[in-house]
C-alpha cells in the first residue's frame, strides 16, 4: 500500500508540480499550527497527519486554480467580445462614412427640383409625393433606381373651348392631353442613408444648399 501511494504522490508531483509544493507546505503549516494535544492529533501518525493535511490542501488548491482558470475565461470572453463589438463599430462606421461620400457626390450634382424633392421625402418620412410623369431635363430624381413608383391616375385627353373676347370671334376647341400621375416613394437603401445624413449632419450633401 505504501509503494502504490509513493507512486500515486509521485505522479502527482510530475504532473501538478506547483500546486503539489503549495499544498505540501500548507500542510506542514497546518501541522505546525495545530495544537498536538488535541483527540485527533494524538491518534494520528505525524506523516500521516502531513498526508491528509496535504491532500486537503491539494483539492482546495485544485479547486481555487480551477476557480481562476474559469474567471480569466470569462473575463478574456468579456475582452474579445468588447473588442469585436469595437472593430465591428468601426467596420460599420468606415463603410456608412464611404456610402455617405457616394451619396453626397450624387446630390451635389442635384438640380433645385430634386434637392427639394429629396428633403420633401425626408421631411415627411418618405411618405408617397404624387407627380405627373413631366419632368425637366436636368431632372434626374424620379426618373432613377433611386424611387419606386406606381401609378396613381391615368392621364386623359381634355377638350377645352377657348372663347375668344371678341363677340365677332369663332370659339376655338382644343384638346389637352393630361400626363399620367405617378405616386413616388424613395427606396429603403436611399432614405434611410438621406435621413441619417440629415438628422446627424444637418444636410445630404457636401454642401449645405438653400433652395
Amino acid at each position: 500500500m505504501e509503494k502504490d501511494l509513493a507512486a500515486i504522490l509521485s505522479f502527482v508531483f510530475e504532473k501538478y508540480l506547483m500546486p503539489s509544493v503549495i499544498a505540501l507546505i500548507m500542510s506542514i503549516v497546518i501541522y505546525g499550527l495545530t495544537p498536538s494535544d488535541l483527540p485527533f492529533v494524538k491518534k494520528l501518525d505525524t506523516w500521516l497527519f502531513i498526508l491528509l493535511g496535504f491532500l486537503v490542501s491539494f483539492a482546495i488548491v485544485m479547486l481555487v486554480i480551477t476557480f481562476a482558470k474559469y474567471i480569466k475565461k470569462k473575463i478574456n470572453i468579456f475582452i474579445s467580445k468588447r473588442n469585436y463589438e469595437k472593430e465591428k463599430k468601426a467596420y460599420e462606421e468606415e463603410n456608412i462614412q464611404e456610402g455617405l461620400e457616394k451619396f453626397w457626390s450624387i446630390v451635389d450634382g442635384f438640380s433645385d427640383n430634386d434637392y427639394k424633392l429629396m428633403m420633401e421625402f425626408i421631411e415627411n418620412k418618405n411618405e408617397p409625393i404624387i407627380k405627373e410623369e413631366k419632368h425637366n431635363y436636368n431632372d434626374w430624381l424620379l426618373n432613377s433606381d433611386w424611387v419606386h413608383k406606381t401609378l396613381y391616375k391615368k392621364g386623359e385627353r381634355k377638350l377645352e373651348v377657348f372663347k375668344p373676347s371678341s363677340p365677332d370671334a369663332i370659339p376655338v376647341e382644343r384638346c389637352m392631353i393630361m400626363p399620367d400621375e405617378y405616386k413616388y416613394i424613395l427606396t429603403k437603401g436611399v432614405y434611410e442613408i438621406a435621413s441619417y445624413s440629415y438628422n446627424r449632419y444637418g444636410r445630404i450633401s457636401h454642401f449645405k444648399r438653400n433652395v
